[in-house]
């Protein structure tokens, strides 16, 4: 159960964080399923050279739909 009942959109930027982002996402799931009744997350990937995309990509197959926008 949450405590306010509104939508909330989490726009995280990320850049060469491959190692940190399944902990990253997990931790936000479980903070924001906790806080609001409805959210989406959304990754902006800023250039990363590193496989963070490839990682994102496998880690929202899991979790469902995040949208990911790379610049």
């Amino acid at each position: 159960m949450s405590f306010f009942p509104i939508f909330l959109s989490v726009v995280l930027v990320v850049r060469n964080q491959s190692a940190n982002l399944e902990q990253l996402l997990t931790e936000a799931a479980t903070s924001f399923d906790t806080l609001v009744s409805d959210y989406e997350l959304i990754i902006v990937d800023n250039a990363s050279n590193d496989n963070s995309v490839a990682v994102l990509k496998a880690l929202t197959g899991e979790r469902g739909p995040i949208p990911i926008h790379r610049s």
